[in-house]
């Protein structure tokens, strides 16, 4: 079916993104009535802090961020991907099949632990909502895009089985996305029972990135953050 294919194509991810990640930026903005300072996810700060080195901040740094992205991926498309059509009339299917991927995704989480209301963000529903479209779009542009797609390259490089290789990729950086929430100024107090649901919430999106892109993961992760605040 066409929709799969187009809607895991990394040219098409980030583009139907970008709205997601204005949502966010806007909401950012109003709450610290900055477009620099104030409260923001941890791996945007991350990004920005990489462009602050150059003297890009705020917007501008986002703007660029999503310029050297789109222009990267857009190359990529171009060697891996012949068809010019994109497939944007897709984008209602994609919100919703990630929509259906965050209510599974919640239901593995409440499995594996007791108490998922324990990752609510302490704060108001709005912000909340913000907030959940940025770990959407940051996170899983740092962890999966980025961290996940190293490591498959670097294990496939050293020869490693492709299989052990993605299973050990996965895992790494499932550990790292858990372990990276604890880290900093506004990072939580280490808790096992949020980092086993972080850890199973990183594995199942990387599993999902394997097969549906990055689009389809950042969707569910930004709905499962959202969903947390409402059940």
């Amino acid at each position: 079916m066409k929709y799969f294919s187009k809607s895991k194509s990394p040219l098409f991810s980030i583009i139907v993104v970008i709205p997601m990640a204005i949502i966010y930026e806007l909401f950012v903005f109003l709450n610290n009535k900055s477009d620099v300072n104030g409260i923001r996810n941890g791996a945007d700060i991350l990004l920005k802090r990489m462009l602050t080195k150059i003297g890009f901040y705020g917007f501008e740094a986002t703007i660029l961020l999503f310029l050297v992205v789109f222009v990267s991926v857009s190359l990529i498309h171009k060697i891996h991907f012949k068809n010019k059509n994109l497939g944007l009339e897709y984008f209602p299917f994609v919100i919703a099949e990630s929509i259906i991927y965050s209510f599974l995704l919640y239901v593995i989480t409440r499995f594996v632990i007791s108490n998922v209301a324990v990752l609510m963000i302490n704060s108001e529903n709005i912000q909340s909502i913000g907030f959940g479209f940025g770990a959407g779009v940051y996170e899983e542009l740092v962890f999966r895009a980025i961290l996940l797609q190293f490591l498959l390259i670097l294990f496939k490089n050293v020869s490693i089985n492709i299989w052990l290789g993605r299973i050990v990729a996965l895992i790494l950086s499932s550990l790292i996305f858990a372990g990276a929430h604890y880290i900093g100024t506004f990072g939580d107090v280490f808790n096992i029972i949020t980092f086993t649901a972080r850890f199973t919430g990183g594995m199942v999106l990387g599993i999902l990135y394997f097969y549906r892109g990055f689009a389809i993961t950042s969707y569910t992760h930004a709905f499962y953050d959202i969903l947390l605040i409402f059940v």
